[in-house]
């Protein structure tokens, strides 16, 4: 972000961009986290109406990649009632997100 910020400053708008992008970018990878973070809990707790809100919302925040495969196919999985499969899926987009 301070990147991109300074670019703009200089007049530089093509690097402002590019900077402001990419910080763009992880800010919502770190909201898709903390969401998908609050939805493996509740899913893990048997609250299949929060996992689906914060699984919801951490959807909204990814673009397409790995992750959101996994956690698109999770929220399947929810919906249908099945919950192991869900768990499988989200942990895997979870992984997919962190890169480990």
């Amino acid at each position: 972000l301070d990147e991109g910020l300074k670019a703009l400053q200089s007049g530089d708008t093509d690097s402002a961009m590019t900077h402001l992008n990419a910080a763009d970018e992880q800010l919502s990878a770190g909201e898709a986290k903390t969401h998908l973070d609050e939805g493996l809990k509740a899913l893990q707790s048997g609250d299949t109406d929060s996992a689906m809100t914060h699984l919801n919302a951490a959807d909204e925040q990814l673009s397409a990649g790995e992750a959101k495969t996994h956690l698109d196919e999770g929220l399947k999985a929810l919906q249908s009632g099945d919950t192991d499969s869900a768990m499988t899926h989200v942990k895997a987009a979870e992984s997919a997100l962190t890169g480990s």
